[in-house]
């Protein structure tokens, strides 16, 4: 019999392939050769089973991030790595962006809550960069909230629109020009 977090990962590719509404119990099941009364001793339901994928998949990627940009000083640099690193992140789990847009939709109300949790958590890195940018003089900024609110949504639309397309160049290219494009208004010129 596997384990729960056996389980968890035969799973997480069912719903990163099929999305949350067309994923069943049963399908889980078969995938991890068991019945589902015995899945249904592991998980109450698909919600549950959603949450406990979502919420493991969710903390690798906010731990990753902050492992890769922590020993790093340049805002600007820990910008671009943040956002790579996420972009690559989600590529490697290639339907993970669509789960977490899709789940807003047909998740229950916990499944939901749980990923605005996650754009905050992306959002208060962002600001904690800009904020660290602006106490060192690095860069100008009149509304920290906002601007790392427009940064996360501009990064998810590139994540979206580059999901599907094998430029990996190219997608981590656009980052990068929305990084530069972005200094071109805050960064502090030394002249």
């Amino acid at each position: 019999m596997p384990t729960k977090e056996e389980i968890l990962n035969y799973s997480s590719d069912l719903f990163l392939r099929y999305g949350i509404r067309k994923t069943t119990m049963e399908d889980v099941a078969r995938i991890c050769h068991i019945g589902k009364a015995t899945l249904y001793k592991f998980f109450k339901n698909k919600e549950e089973l959603f949450r406990e994928i979502l919420k493991s998949d969710i903390n690798t990627i906010i731990s990753t991030m902050q492992d890769r940009i922590k020993d790093i000083s340049s805002v600007k640099e820990r910008l671009r790595v943040l956002f790579e690193t996420e972009y690559m992140l989600l590529r490697g789990r290639s339907n993970l962006s669509e789960v977490l847009n899709q789940a807003g939709e047909f998740a229950d109300k916990e499944v939901k809550d749980f990923i605005n949790d996650f754009f905050e958590r992306q959002r208060r890195i962002i600001r904690d960069i800009l904020s660290t940018g602006v106490k060192n003089g690095e860069i100008e900024v009149e509304d920290i909230s906002l601007l790392s609110l427009a940064m996360m949504a501009a990064g998810q639309e590139l994540y979206s629109y580059f999901k599907n397309i094998e430029d990996e160049k190219r997608a981590l290219k656009s980052m990068d020009y929305l990084i530069e494009t972005l200094f071109c208004g805050i960064e502090v010129r030394k002249d």
